[in-house]
């Protein structure tokens, strides 16, 4: 049973006057029956006093039509915290306010919502409640809250009324387990970052002596040298470069269980990639490819990281909207020497096309598949009835291997990265062997 009580915890309540129409209970309509009985009993025998029968339901009802009924009724919704991660515990406390006690206030969330206990909840004989639940969201998404039953039992019990209250939305942010060091491209943009680079620059590592030229700070004169060599000499140091990042989701496709598809796969993936280059002083940005391409520009800092979350947190929406042709990724979104992590079951023909635009543009690309689960030996995919089984699977197995073929040639790394383990494997292949752009 969900908890009652007086305050409403958390931030962000949002409160909701709502009109309170009445309408007869079942008690009333069998007072009513009763009532109509002994009239019809009293015509039969002929007897007046059989008429007596009918006025103990008749005094109810009419008393029932005289009594104060509250006509408003004031819901009030908070989340405490609005805001959470796969897994979190979420209060979701629920203050309902009416003018009049009443004899009964009820409430039932909707089946489909991950509460933690029961549903429902009844307080009687109030005229202010509050209904607490606890919600624990297992997959991340935008979740829709629905609408809570509220029934008001008015004084006396004969008239109820029913209303829905808008609950609102939860945002549930996907869990992240960043990787230890992420790769980076065999190219930097010239850009003052944290990694260190063979060429020479305005780093802290040592690369080397040279003779003194003319230009050349005084604060880069290395003493010792140059009274060794009779000549000034200075100090080379390497440079630091940053890395620009754009996470590409692919949307068209989403196959698997439900908390562990592809789809899924790659929202959890992209996130602990975002956090671990961002922590890595890198920019990073994030398109996402479904029905609406969505895209943020690559920033700087572990501000960023919420909105690219953010960001991809609709791609499963989007994936209801029809798509009209092959996605234009605007230049803004792809900056030039940006290393791009196409996340993707490899299911689509449209990420081919993608990836064609993205080495037509001489972009570095790391394709990770993140196809959860392969179809069992003997087991035809799904969709392809009256095809043998053994044939059906060497099929899907040729198509996907000539479409990551067909990634290589133009200029894509594909690498399994379903599980954290093949992740990791991936991660550590693409720092040993760099992923480079086509030179156009």
């Amino acid at each position: 049973m969900p908890s009652t009580g007086s305050t409403v915890a958390g931030s962000g309540a949002s409160s909701v006057p709502l009109s309170v129409r009445y309408g007869r209970t079942l008690a009333a309509a069998r007072l009513g029956v009763l009532a109509v009985a002994a009239v019809v009993v009293a015509l039969i025998v002929g007897h007046p006093a059989a008429l007596a029968l009918a006025a103990p339901p008749l005094l109810l009802l009419a008393m029932r039509s005289r009594r104060d009924r509250p006509d408003t009724l004031t819901a009030t919704v908070s989340l405490d915290p609005p805001r959470c991660v796969e897994g979190d515990t979420v209060t979701l406390a629920l203050r309902l306010t009416v003018p009049a006690p009443v004899e009964q206030l009820s409430v039932t969330l909707d089946d489909d919502l991950p509460v933690d206990g029961t549903n429902q909840g009844v307080a009687v004989r109030t005229a202010t409640t509050v209904f607490t639940f606890t919600l624990v969201p297992q997959c991340w998404a935008r979740l829709d809250l629905k609408h809570a039953l509220v029934t008001v039992l008015a004084p006396g019990g004969l008239d109820r009324a029913r209303l829905r209250v808008p609950l609102g939305e939860l945002t549930v942010y996907p869990q992240t387990v960043p990787p230890a060091a992420p790769p980076h491209p065999a190219r930097l943009p010239q850009l003052v970052g944290e990694h260190v680079v063979a060429g020479t620059g305005t780093g802290v590592e040592f690369a080397g002596i040279r003779p003194y030229q003319a230009g050349d700070p005084v604060r880069l004169v290395h003493w010792a040298s140059s009274a060794r060599y009779g000549r000034p000499h200075v100090v080379l140091r390497h440079a630091e470069r940053l890395t620009d990042v754009v996470l590409m989701i692919d949307g068209y496709s989403d196959v698997g269980p439900a908390g562990g598809s592809s789809l899924d796969v790659s929202v959890r993936t992209a996130a602990s990639l975002a956090a671990s280059w961002l922590a890595a002083g890198d920019r990073v940005g994030v398109v996402t490819l479904s029905g609406l391409l969505r895209w943020l520009p690559v920033g700087l800092g572990r501000r960023t990281l919420y909105p690219i979350v953010d960001s991809v947190l609709s791609v499963r929406r989007d994936r209801s909207v029809p798509i009209a042709g092959p996605p234009r990724i605007p230049l803004p979104a792809l900056p030039p020497g940006a290393l791009v992590v196409l996340l993707t079951p490899l299911l689509s023909d449209r990420v081919v096309e993608v990836v064609r635009r993205l080495g037509e543009r001489g972009m570095a690309m790391l394709v990770l598949d993140t196809l959860p689960a392969e179809p069992a030996a003997g087991a035809p995919p799904a969709g392809i009835d009256g095809f043998p089984g053994g044939a059906a699977l060497k099929l899907w197995h040729s198509e996907r291997a000539i479409m990551a073929r067909e990634i290589a040639e133009l200029g894509g790394m594909t690498l399994p990265a379903a599980d954290p383990a093949s992740l990791s494997a991936a991660l550590e292949l693409a720092r040993r062997m760099p992923p480079r752009g086509r030179s156009r």
